[in-house]
C-alpha cells in the first residue's frame, strides 16, 4: 500500500509541478520529493511517510486548484480538475496516521500557507498557467527564432493559452519546410480540436482568424484523417460553427469521400450544400476560394455537391464583389 501510494503521489506531484513550473524546476523538486519518500520509507515506520505525503499534498493543493488537466481520447478532449487527484493523497495519510482534529488542522494550515505564499510569488496573468510560461512568452515573443520545443511543451500543458497558440501557428506558417520538421505534427490538430470543443469559442475569437491563415498545404499535412465516421460529424459541425472554414471544408471533403455508404451521407450532402451557399461569408482571399473550388469540384463528380460547386465556380466573379461579401471574422 505504501509503495503504491508513493508511485501515485509522485506521478501527481510531477504533473502538478510540470504545469506550474518549468521542466528543470519540476525535475529538481520531484527528485527532492522522491528522496523524501525514500528516507521516510526506509525508516521502517509508516507514520513519517504518511506525514510527509500529507505535508506535500497540502503544500501543492493550491497549485492544483486552478489547474485543469486535458485528457485527449481520439478527437475529443475532456477537462478534469487536478484537485480531484489530490483528494486520495490527503485522505489516505489521515486515515493511516489518525491525527487528532486539532493537530490535523494546524499541520494542514501550516502547509497550505507555505503553498499559498509560493503560489502568490509565482503568480501569472491569464491565460498563462505559470510564472515560467509567462516569463518564456515575454522573453521570446519578439525574437525571430523561437525556442520551439519549449513552446510546444508549454502548449501541451496548457492548450488553453491562446496567446502562445497564436504565436505557435504564425511561426509555423512562416517556417520553411526544413524548419517545420521540428514542429510536432499532432499539436496543430490538438489546438483546433480543443478550441472548437469550447462553446464559448466563436468566429470572433482571435484564434479562429489564426487557424484560417494556415495554408491549404499545411492543412493537408496536419489534418488528414483516414478514420472519419458519423461520430465525427458533430465535431466537423463545430469546426464550421467556430469559423475555421478552411479546415472545416477539408475535413468535410474527407468525410464525404470515405462515407458514401453511410446512412448519414445524404443528410451530409444537404448540409454541405448549405455550407457552400454560405461560402461567400468566408474571409478567404479570392485566390483561396478559387483554388478550393477548382481542387474539389472534380472530387465530387456525380453527386449533387459537384453540381453545386460548379454553379458556385461559374458565378465566382459575383462572389468576389466586395459589396456581396462580408467577413465571418
Amino acid at each position: 500500500m505504501t509503495f503504491l501510494l508513493s508511485i501515485y503521489a509522485l506521478a501527481i506531484y510531477a504533473k502538478i509541478l510540470t504545469t506550474k513550473f518549468n521542466k528543470k524546476t519540476a525535475l529538481i523538486v520531484s527528485s527532492l520529493i522522491l528522496l523524501g519518500f525514500i528516507i521516510t520509507f526506509t525508516r521502517g515506520k509508516s507514520a513519517p511517510f504518511y506525514l510527509f505525503t500529507f505535508f506535500i499534498s497540502s503544500t501543492t493543493l493550491l497549485f492544483s486548484m486552478n489547474q485543469l488537466w486535458i485528457l485527449k481520447i481520439k478527437r475529443k478532449f475532456y477537462t478534469v480538475p487536478a484537485i480531484i487527484f489530490q483528494i486520495p493523497l490527503l485522505l489516505s495519510p489521515l486515515y493511516k496516521m489518525q491525527l487528532n482534529t486539532r493537530m490535523c488542522f494546524l499541520f494542514f494550515g501550516f502547509s497550505f500557507i507555505i503553498g499559498l505564499l509560493l503560489d502568490q510569488f509565482l503568480t501569472s496573468p491569464q491565460p498563462f498557467a505559470s510564472f515560467f510560461e509567462y516569463a518564456f512568452y515575454r522573453s521570446e515573443k519578439n525574437k525571430y527564432r523561437l525556442h520551439i520545443p519549449q513552446m510546444q511543451n508549454y502548449l501541451r500543458n496548457n492548450l488553453g493559452n491562446f496567446v502562445l497558440g497564436q504565436l505557435f501557428i504564425r511561426k509555423y506558417i512562416g517556417a520553411s519546410a526544413s524548419e517545420k520538421i521540428h514542429y510536432q505534427k499532432d499539436l496543430l490538430p490538438s489546438l483546433v480540436i480543443y478550441w472548437v470543443s469550447k462553446k464559448s469559442f466563436t468566429s470572433m475569437h482571435p484564434m479562429a482568424k489564426t487557424f484560417n491563415q494556415l495554408d491549404i498545404a499545411d492543412i493537408k499535412e496536419n489534418f488528414t484523417f483516414y478514420d472519419l465516421s458519423n461520430m465525427d460529424l458533430p465535431w466537423i459541425h463545430d469546426v464550421f460553427r467556430c469559423g475555421c472554414w478552411k479546415i472545416g471544408l477539408y475535413l468535410l471533403d474527407q468525410y464525404l469521400l470515405t462515407n458514401k455508404q453511410s446512412s448519414m451521407y445524404t443528410a451530409s450532402l444537404l448540409w454541405s450544400d448549405r455550407i457552400l451557399n454560405d461560402l461567400k461569408r468566408v474571409s478567404f482571399d479570392e485566390e483561396s476560394i478559387e483554388t478550393w473550388l477548382m481542387d474539389y469540384r472534380e472530387r465530387f463528380q456525380g453527386t449533387p455537391l459537384s453540381a453545386k460547386i460548379q454553379l458556385v465556380y461559374h458565378n465566382k466573379d459575383d462572389w468576389f464583389e466586395k459589396s456581396y461579401r462580408f467577413a465571418a471574422i
